[in-house]
C-alpha cells in the first residue's frame, strides 16, 4: 500500500561514530514519523507495513559492509507488495524519509542531472584509459598499454586509436 522512500548521507565521519550518525539520523526521521502519524490523529494500525519497513532498513543499514562503496544511499521498500531496492549514491543532499503512495524518486533523478554521465580519459606515457562514470556505474571502455616510441620513430602510435 505505502511505499517507504529512505535517502541518507554517508559521510566517512558519520560511519567513524559508534554508534554511526546515519543510523541516529534515520532513527529520529522515523520518530519525526511517528509523532506526525500522532499529531494528525491518524490511526497506527494502517501503518503496520511501514513500520515493518523501517525496521527492515534499520536492519539493513545497521550493517556497515551494506552500505560500502557510496557517500549516499536511497532505499525503496514495500514489504506488502515484495518490493526492495537499494542504490548506492556519488551524494544525496539531504537525508529523507518520505511515505506516499509512490516511491520519491526525485532526489535520484536531481542527482543524475547533476552528475550524469563522465567519460574519464586516464592517459599516461605507458597507458590509456577510459571509463564511462554515472551514479550507478563505473564502466571500463577502453585499456591498452601503448608500447614506447622506438628508434625509428613513434612505430606504435597507429595502434593507440584503435579501440
Amino acid at each position: 500500500m505505502f511505499y517507504v522512500s529512505v535517502y541518507l548521507r554517508l559521510l566517512p565521519e558519520d560511519r567513524a561514530d559508534r554508534p554511526p550518525r546515519y543510523l541516529l539520523r534515520f532513527k529520529n526521521l522515523v520518530r519525526g514519523f511517528k509523532e506526525f502519524i500522532k499529531e494528525k490523529g491518524l490511526d497506527e494500525r494502517d501503518y503496520e507495513g511501514v513500520f515493518s519497513d523501517f525496521d527492515r532498513i534499520e536492519d539493513f543499514i545497521s550493517y556497515p559492509k551494506n552500505l560500502e562503496g557510496g557517500r549516499g544511499i536511497a532505499i525503496f521498500s514495500n514489504g506488502q507488495e515484495g518490493i526492495w531496492e537499494a542504490h548506492k549514491l556519488p551524494f544525496v543532499y539531504r537525508d529523507a524519509l518520505v511515505v506516499d503512495i509512490e516511491p520519491y524518486k526525485r532526489e535520484m533523478y536531481a542527482i543524475e542531472t547533476d552528475f550524469g554521465k563522465n567519460l574519464i580519459v586516464d592517459f599516461g606515457k605507458k597507458h590509456l584509459n577510459i571509463f564511462l562514470v554515472d551514479t550507478k556505474n563505473f564502466i571500463t571502455i577502453h585499456e591498452k598499454k601503448i608500447l614506447p616510441f622506438g628508434r625509428k620513430g613513434p612505430q606504435h602510435l597507429g595502434t593507440l586509436w584503435e579501440i
